[in-house]
């Protein structure tokens, strides 16, 4: 709200300018709907600063968890997989996983020392 002897812009809530201390035209509808309008951006500002902490929480919950897996979890992701079979009397059929990188072709002639 601005002052009419200084210009000066006040908050809408105040009833005196900050500047000169002339009396400002203060009605109830306004400072209700500026205290309004201050709280909802505030109300706001606090659900996004809690939504950003947990986001912050989940990513490092989620990082200690994978590397947690990768330390201590070595080997205990099966090689084997279950294939169920499409009848009812079938069993499941077992295949089994190998890793083998790829390498290059030059490096197959070349002897290995033990």
């Amino acid at each position: 709200m601005q002052c009419k002897k200084c210009g000066f812009d006040n908050e809408t809530t105040q009833a005196y300018c900050k500047l000169c201390g002339g009396r400002l035209s203060f009605t109830i509808g306004r400072a209700e709907s500026a205290l309004l309008d201050k709280a909802t951006n505030e109300s706001a500002a606090r659900v996004e600063e809690e939504l950003r902490k947990m986001l912050v929480a989940a990513i490092c919950i989620f990082v200690l968890l994978l590397t947690l897996k990768f330390v201590f979890g070595r080997g205990s992701w099966s090689s084997v997989y279950l294939v169920p079979a499409t009848s009812t009397t079938a069993d499941y059929a077992a295949l089994t996983y190998v890793y083998e990188p790829a390498g290059e072709p030059w490096m197959d002639s070349i002897p290995l020392e033990k």
